[in-house]
């Protein structure tokens, strides 16, 4: 005999997700509020290095396949787990602005790029057309952030370089930005993804303010966002706040995405405070740090914080996730329980 537990966890497995995700991207109420969480599949120098072994991505593809298998997941986020940074960064060991000078653009049959939409196209090919998956992508800033970070640079000195000299900042992230486009367009051309998840995040600087992102950082991070929005109608801003980085959420009002995602309990900016400020879908409410609610605390607290988050933000355009990726040991069975309560 099916429990009644059971029973609903079949159901969701053969409903139609994809239509599900569309309806509330589009800001919409469906028949239940999906969810959506990710977690890391490499870490430490693999996030960055990965790309170069063949082990590594092999190792990535199939932790892919198995999340996917055992949780079914509403819709996917791909992991760009291995290919952190531009390829240029990590080969010319840049760690400071006065190393701008070794980056060069590749081309799309750089191993870089060819790595990455192999794999896509694999996980895609893998998952079929039941529900949405997003690639990840990382704004040039991020790139560059991550990149100075796993080869051992001085972030802070390379942050207090990038407000001195700014203009070798946008020479360095034209480069970075065009490249991702290239990566775009060749996702786009050979994958059946149906949008990315673009990842920013505020240049953390005590003497960055909104005017500088406008002259500085926007351009850029526009520029790019708007050409994959040509590519894909449905694309997710992550605004990023892992390791508890703050961001000012109104420096991105001109970024035009599907759904918005930030750090609810490090920026201080409910699900219901941003929906109004971006007018769209929005992603989250669970803090994702280890010992938190999510994989910490028990199923009736869970419950009644899921509850309340429903009720205070609406359905309409709500979509259960965390602030950022969530530890990779979490119990899936915890996450099945979010989706069963989540009406």
């Amino acid at each position: 005999m099916i429990m009644k537990n059971e029973m609903e966890e079949f159901n969701m497995l053969y409903e139609n997700k994809k239509e599900l995700l569309q309806l509330v991207l589009n800001n919409k109420s469906a028949e239940r509020i999906p969810i959506g969480f990710w977690w890391h599949f490499a870490h430490g120098d693999d996030l960055i290095f990965g790309y170069k072994s063949v082990k590594t991505i092999r190792s990535i593809i199939e932790a892919h396949k198995k999340m996917y298998d055992v949780f079914s997941p509403d819709f996917m986020k791909i992991m760009s787990d291995g290919f952190f940074a531009h390829p240029s960064l990590i080969e010319n060991n840049v760690t400071s602005i006065s190393d701008i000078s070794k980056v060069k653009p590749i081309h799309k049959n750089h191993p870089w790029i060819r790595e990455q939409v192999a794999m896509v196209a694999e996980l895609s090919n893998y998952v079929g057309k039941n529900i949405m998956l997003f690639y990840n992508i990382f704004s040039p800033l991020q790139s560059i952030r991550l990149n100075v970070k796993y080869l051992g640079g001085d972030a802070e000195a390379f942050q207090d370089m990038a407000v001195k000299y700014p203009e070798k900042l946008i020479k360095i992230c034209e480069i970075i930005a065009s490249d991702y486009a290239l990566l775009a367009e060749e996702l786009k051309n050979n994958t059946s993804i149906d949008g990315i998840y673009y990842s920013v995040q505020n240049l953390q600087h005590k003497k960055v303010d909104k005017l500088f992102h406008e002259n500085y950082v926007m351009p850029i991070e526009l520029n790019l966002l708007n050409q994959l929005n040509s590519f894909w109608e449905y694309n997710l801003l992550h605004i990023c706040g892992y390791d508890h980085f703050k961001n000012k959420l109104d420096y991105y009002t001109k970024y035009k995405a599907k759904a918005y995602n930030w750090a609810v309990h490090t920026d201080k900016v409910s699900l219901k405070e941003g929906k109004r400020l971006f007018d769209s879908a929005v992603i989250g409410g669970f803090d994702n740090n280890q010992g938190t609610l999510l994989d910490s605390g028990s199923l009736d607290d869970i419950e009644m914080f899921v509850h309340q988050l429903i009720k205070e933000t609406g359905r309409e355009g709500l979509i259960l996730g965390a602030d950022c990726t969530i530890p990779s040991d979490i119990d899936i069975t915890r996450l099945k329980f979010i989706r069963s309560i989540a009406k």
